[in-house]
Formats: structure tokens, C-alpha cells, sequence
């Protein structure tokens, strides 16, 4: 999967968010990155994430595509598809 300028951007984003919301420094986030990569990502934080992203993005995600998400990739692929 190539990661195109969009790409780059929306992981820029969120690497700001996550670092907020975890509280961590982190310097380089990639579409492969999972939750248990990230000290502190449990289910609690995993919600404050999304409304997070929600937030930045002024849109709401569904029940059923945050159960989806399995990776940062997931996440910026559904990003994507809401800013169409």
C-alpha cells in the first residue's frame, strides 16, 4: 500500500492526537502500527482516541467501523472514505 500526500497529512494528525491522548512522544507512526504497539492503549483510551479523531475531523464514526479498526492504516483508510 503506497501512502500518498493525503496519507502523509492524516498520520501527521494523528500522531499529534495520539500523543496527546497517550500522554507519549511518538516520533514516527505508521499505517502498521496496532494498539499494543502504544504504552497505555486499553479500551478506555482507545474511545478517547476516537472521539479525538471525531473532534478533529467534525465527523462520527459508527459502532460498527471503530469495531472494525484493527491498525492506524484501518483508521486512515476510514478517515479517507468520510472526507469524500
Amino acid at each position: 500500500m503506497g501512502t500518498s500526500a493525503n496519507d502523509t497529512l492524516i498520520l501527521e494528525q494523528l500522531r499529534a492526537i495520539l500523543s496527546k491522548v497517550l500522554q507519549l512522544d511518538i516520533a514516527n507512526l505508521q499505517l502498521t502500527h496496532v494498539a499494543n504497539d502504544f504504552e497505555g492503549w486499553d479500551s478506555f483510551t482507545h474511545m478517547e482516541i476516537i472521539s479525538a479523531v471525531e473532534k478533529h475531523y467534525q465527523f462520527q464514526f459508527s459502532f460498527q467501523e471503530v469495531m472494525k479498526l484493527n491498525s492506524i492504516g484501518d483508521l486512515v483508510e476510514l478517515i479517507k472514505s468520510k472526507q469524500l
